[in-house]
């Protein structure tokens, strides 16, 4: 299922690989239209038969049956072979193009949750959503372009050109120069609204990410009473998709303009000449009813055709764009031979780590550090000081420069990413849920745990309350992002899922910060038992919650510059000692506070020289 590397850099190349496996079926779907052009072409021709015949019988009325049964019989039962090919083709197209639909989404859907922490970061999750489903309706589009117009409507024209023979060789010339020059001079202006197409796929595509956007964030627009706001910057969005919708709609109109003009020529003509044969008695009536209905029918499929080319090229842009924005090679990827991951004591080494995230800006540098199987850990520091990259690394979020993060002795780079997220459970600080139910928001943590498993995590993590007391229990819904539940009741849902998942390492960062002080008190007990037995890593602003872990590890511009345990810390009168003397209510101060007014210095415990 997984789709670890990119997919064909072109649309029809990357559609094939859907439709490959499906040929034999794709074949009689395609054999269908076939008799339609057959049998469309072939009734002009049969009705002409018929009238020479009843206006050229010369015997008695009554035997006209005689000799007309024949064609009408013909006629009849070609009709009727065409309406059994299309409800075959029909039952065909709803049996095989839904589940090649299904497979495009799905592998796609697969492949960009593959792309890595940064990719989703800078791109809008609207935006991503639209160029999965652009790629889809591409697809469908194209496929019945193809299938019941180009194909089709190429084998009618050649057809009814053959049969145009048979009346005047000179008109047949004529309709096959028409059609060849309708069609390369409507392919040629078709091909110019490609370049449009991916520019007004791209600014649909944007529109689409910025009204998601602020219907996700509704309550700050609501908080702030920027209605008109968002009304505004979606007005300017709009300006550009209405400018590139008006270039495209004008390049397509240039193709229309010249349908039109090519149309008349040919009906005039066919026509005149026409006309001008049958009052010189070289044609009859039957052969002016072939030729000037063989003529419209052309004339319109043509024109149908042309309309299909166009529509054709545009959705091949948006394909284009689609497939572009998506095909992205993968910044993270997993090693040709990794293995899954094993974990027995769940002791995390980095060994002489550096990363950045812009180049020449290390956060880490050249780095080496130890936390110990089943060690609890503390992480301190002001916002932006490396705690929540030291956790993306663990995570594998991102990839070190140089240097490697091993755990249990395994390089985590050459195990798979699946298996590291799998043994390391996460609270988050500001938690995000599915738009489901309760019951399957906890059991995220473990897909095949039981019902009263979840409700005995949920009780640990004291939720189970809430849950019952809601009208559905833990068959509510909690809306996007968990939006119908407060902070905190979302972050013991988190807390929930965690406890469930049970994995050897656990990482909590800022787990507690959304809950109130006797909830907090509460749960605490619960999250001291979950860390037993584990690795854990705390990060939290609340200096008193760290003081009973094993470390404290403080974080200063990317660099540890203390680590010890709280009592240590505190001896030493560094870094650490200048933040809880000077935390208010429990919390840390502002940084320029602590710079200002204690003059705290930088120390480095000896342990990391």
């Amino acid at each position: 299922m997984t789709q670890s590397r990119p997919f064909p850099t072109t649309v029809l190349p990357f559609l094939w690989l859907f439709m490959r496996p499906k040929l034999p079926v794709l074949a009689v779907i395609v054999s269908c239209p076939v008799v339609w052009a057959v049998v469309t072409t072939l009734n002009p021709f049969l009705l002409k038969t018929i009238i020479d015949t009843v206006i050229g019988f010369t015997g008695d009325v009554s035997e006209i049956w005689s000799v007309a049964w024949m064609p009408v019989a013909i006629f009849t039962g070609l009709l009727v072979f065409l309406d059994v090919a299309m409800r075959l083709e029909e039952y065909l197209i709803v049996r095989t193009i839904p589940k090649m639909k299904a497979e495009i989404r799905l592998k796609m859907f697969d492949y960009v949750q593959q792309h890595s922490h940064g990719y989703f970061q800078d791109r809008l999750a609207g935006t991503l959503s639209n160029k999965v489903l652009d790629m889809v309706r591409a697809f469908e589009n194209m496929f019945g372009a193809v299938v019941r117009t180009f194909f089709p409507i190429l084998l009618n024209c050649l057809i009814s050109a053959g049969l145009l023979l048979t009346v005047h060789w000179c008109y047949s010339v004529f309709v096959i120069l028409w059609f060849a020059t309708y069609v390369g001079m409507t392919v040629f202006f078709s091909q110019r609204c490609i370049a449009f197409s991916d520019a007004h796929s791209e600014a649909n595509s944007v529109l689409s990410g910025r009204i998601v956007d602020a219907f996700r964030n509704i309550i700050t627009v609501r908080l702030f009473a920027r209605r008109q706001r968002e009304n505004q910057l979606l007005d300017k969005y709009q300006d550009e998709e209405i400018a590139r919708a008006q270039r495209l709609g004008m390049e397509m109109l240039k193709v229309h303009l010249f349908q039109g003009a090519a149309s008349l020529i040919l009906l005039s003509v066919a026509l005149v000449m026409y006309i001008n044969m049958w009052q010189k008695g070289l044609v009859t009536v039957g052969d002016f009813t072939f030729v000037t209905s063989t003529t419209f029918s052309l004339m319109i499929l043509a024109w149908w055709m042309a309309e299909q080319f166009t529509l054709f090229f545009k959705e091949l842009g948006i394909a284009r764009q689609a497939l572009s924005m998506i095909n992205i090679t993968h910044d993270v990827k997993d090693h040709v031979d990794a293995q899954p991951l094993c974990v027995d004591g769940g002791s995390i080494s980095f060994d002489s780590v550096s990363f950045s995230y812009i180049d020449g800006k290390n956060i880490f540098d050249d780095r080496s550090l130890l936390i110990a199987g089943g060690e609890r850990i503390g992480l301190v520091g002001f916002s932006g000081s490396g705690k929540t990259t030291f956790i993306s690394l663990i995570l594998r979020y991102f990839d070190v420069h140089t240097g490697q993060i091993i755990i249990d002795g395994q390089d985590i780079r050459v195990v798979t990413q699946e298996s590291l997220r799998d043994n390391i459970a996460v609270i988050p600080q500001d938690p995000s849920l599915f738009h489901r139910t309760l019951m399957e928001n906890i059991r995220y943590g473990r897909l095949d745990a039981s019902d009263e498993e979840v409700i005995a995590a949920a009780m640990q993590a004291r939720c189970h309350e809430f849950i019952c007391e809601l009208p559905e229990g833990y068959d509510s819904l909690v809306g996007e992002g968990g939006i119908k539940l407060s902070g905190g009741q979302r972050q013991r849902i988190a807390i929930a899922r965690a406890i469930l998942k049970n994995a050897p390492i656990l990482i909590l960062d800022e787990a507690t910060s959304a809950l109130d002080s006797v909830t907090e008190r509460r749960i605490q007990h619960s999250l001291e038992k979950a860390m037993e037995g584990r690795t854990t890593i705390v990060i939290a602003h609340r200096l008193s919650t760290l003081s009973m872990l094993d470390r404290i590890l403080v974080f200063d511009e990317g660099v540890i510059v203390e680590d010890g345990n709280h009592d240590v810390l505190l001896a030493i009168e560094g870094h650490y000692a200048g933040l809880w003397h000077m935390q208010t209510d429990g919390f840390l101060p502002e940084k320029n506070e602590l710079n200002t007014t204690n003059g705290v210095k930088r120390k480095k415990a000896e342990t990391m020289q």
